[in-house]
């Protein structure tokens, strides 16, 4: 369903697209995107300043009664009801009350549908694309979470997200409560949500919010002694062919004694580096975990990445081995002036949901350089930012502290294998405060330092962040207590 911006409308055709919208829409959601589409581009201040002539209060017990008699019927005769009352309602509205009444329609369906979306059944994973069937051209809405473990870290941080938040209260992001719109653009979000959330949810609360996140390095091999790759002098791009002999076996042992770790030491969540995975040490983890207890096992396993048919891709598995998404790499590694050969066909970012934990999002190395990435990854009120990593050349820290300042914990897993920098391999950055002056800051906690003479094999590390106890600093900053 096609409909123009509001600038080439009349009031009264604005009206009469409103009704149109109502009777064809599929969800409220429809009706919802359909309102805002129509409210562009005139600003909140002028919305709510225009007159509705009739009761609002017919309006918003409309909205509540839909959600009533979902619970007791189901959706599709509660939607119906909605939409006949909806449309009797409007046709009692002057052409000067349209954007009010679209303004306050939003604002209701913001506050009371909330629960609307089935929860996954046990051992499976429920995906939102899009909450809206129509429109979705120009509009995607989907859920916030607003369930996040940072509650318990730092309120005065919130506020800051807030506030900046509500910089772009023109486009009502600033707004909503429980929903966010985002403009159609190249990168399309998909929200998942696993069923082990209620299992990390009965853990967490028990262990007095505590998450335990292990980032597994692997390998400090030389990156020549690792992969066979290739180069085109003609595109200046380079591409991965395969692993060396015998490397694969070497990281398939890795991988599960990583695993048999996981289980000893009770992890929360496991990251591997980029690159260091493939088909078969995929497969393998698999089937290791499901021949398992699922509670043995990291609720969500970032798998690092494998390279292969023009893609850098990172599988995302949940404890019962279920696959949840494939995230691809969406931005190539200049590496000594060849460029990653990567068809950049796939533009999904990723998100997982995790109630009473929060919103996890994934990129791969430079992606977390990307402003249209990062930019979304703001928008999405996103709490934790998973980034498997292979590279001696790229400050990571820069742009993972200028995340954690809004208030979203940045996980990244390096190889050991990128030597040759000063700074850590791995890392974690979360979030802070200045309790004097309530100003963001960012603690910054290192793995491994420079590992150019370093002659170990790289195991593992292991960060426990408790969540329920601060600790202030001699600076003032206060932080989250963690464990390395």
């Amino acid at each position: 369903m096609n409909v123009s911006p509001a600038t080439k409308y009349s009031d009264m055709e604005k009206l009469e697209s409103l009704k149109y919208c109502i009777l064809e829409s599929e969800t409220v959601y429809d009706i919802m995107a359909g309102a805002y589409l129509i409210l562009q581009p005139d600003t909140p201040a002028k919305w709510a300043n225009n007159n509705i002539m009739v009761t609002d209060e017919s309006l918003g017990n409309a909205i509540s009664l839909f959600v009533e008699q979902v619970q007791l019927y189901n959706i599709n005769y509660a939607f119906a009801g909605l939409r006949n009352r909806l449309f009797i309602w409007f046709q009692l509205l002057n052409t000067q009350s349209v954007l009010a009444a679209c303004y306050k329609l939003i604002l209701f369906i913001d506050k009371e549908c909330i629960n609307l979306v089935e929860p996954p059944l046990p051992g499976s994973i429920s995906r939102h694309y899009s909450l809206n069937t129509l429109f979705t051209h120009n509009y995607v809405i989907l859920p916030r979470n607003k369930l996040s473990i940072n509650s318990h870290l730092n309120t005065k941080s919130v506020k800051l997200r807030k506030r900046r938040a509500e910089e772009d209260a023109a486009t009502m992001y600033g707004l909503l409560k429980n929903h966010i719109i985002l403009e159609k653009k190249e990168k399309n979000p998909i929200i998942h949500v696993p069923y082990n959330s209620k299992l990390i949810i009965e853990k967490i609360i028990f262990n007095d919010y505590t998450l335990r996140i292990a980032l597994f390095p692997l390998i400090n091999k030389p990156i020549n002694d690792l992969f066979v790759y290739e180069r085109d002098d003609d595109s200046r791009t380079f591409s991965i062919t395969c692993m060396k002999d015998g490397i694969e076996s070497v990281l398939i042992e890795r991988y599960l004694n990583a695993m048999k770790l996981c289980k000893k030491n009770h992890i929360d969540f496991a990251i591997f580096p980029e690159l260091l995975s493939s088909k078969r040490i995929f497969d393998l983890i698999i089937d290791y975990i499901e021949s398992g207890n699922p509670k043995d096992f990291p609720y969500i396993t970032w798998l690092g990445s494998m390279w292969g048919n023009d893609t850098n891709i990172c599988k995302v598995i949940d404890c019962y081995g279920n696959l949840i998404f494939e995230q691809h790499k969406q931005n190539p590694f200049d590496w000594k002036g060849y460029i990653e050969a990567l068809s950049l066909e796939d533009q999904n970012m990723n998100f997982i949901d995790i109630g009473g934990i929060g919103r996890f999002a994934t990129g791969i190395c430079k992606d977390i350089t990307d402003d249209n990435q990062t930019s979304l990854i703001r928008k999405m009120f996103t709490d934790f930012y998973v980034l498997p990593s292979f590279t001696e050349s790229l400050d990571l820290t820069r742009d993972a502290n200028a995340l954690a300042k809004e208030h979203i914990s940045v996980f990244c897993c390096n190889t050991c294998s990128a030597r040759g920098r000063g700074d850590s391999i791995s890392f974690i950055s979360v979030p802070a405060k200045y309790e004097a002056e309530n100003k963001a800051w960012v603690e910054y906690f290192k793995c491994c330092m420079s590992v150019t003479e370093c002659m170990n094999e790289c195991n593992n590390y292991i960060f426990e962040l408790q969540f329920n106890i601060m600790e202030k600093n001699e600076n003032n900053y206060i932080t989250p207590r963690i464990k390395t």
